[in-house]
């Protein structure tokens, strides 16, 4: 086999990973571009997930949206089931990763997560 042909078989594979690449995470320029989309996506999910989870009772949680990721935030009762919540979050359209940064100790130090200001 030539160089040449070589070079195009390989070139073409190349164009064929990249295309799978764009196609199945790309879809819009920059990863800060989808949080409007989430944050929307995710309001209607945390009211969907509450009848399982029972969050707004059992948590004070805040979430940060930012470059497809959700950090969630706050304190949780020891009872409630952290890992099915953040399971459910994971679900929301366009989220890369879901970061836990909860406590169920709020004197704990350190926290998980930037304490407010005084």
């Amino acid at each position: 086999m030539s160089v040449s042909t070589k070079n195009a078989i390989a070139y073409s594979t190349l164009r064929l990973v990249f295309a799978s690449i764009d196609s199945k995470a790309c879809r819009l320029s920059n990863s800060y571009r989808y949080d409007a989309e989430i944050a929307e996506a995710v309001q209607r999910r945390l009211s969907t997930i509450n009848i399982a989870t029972h969050w707004r009772e059992q948590s004070s949680l805040w979430l940060v949206l930012q470059r497809r990721f959700i950090y969630v935030q706050g304190c949780v009762s020891p009872a409630f089931d952290k890992d099915k919540f953040l399971a459910e979050l994971a679900k929301t359209a366009d989220v890369d990763k879901v970061i836990d940064n909860t406590t169920s100790d709020p004197k704990a130090k350190p926290l998980p997560y930037p304490p407010s200001a005084p």
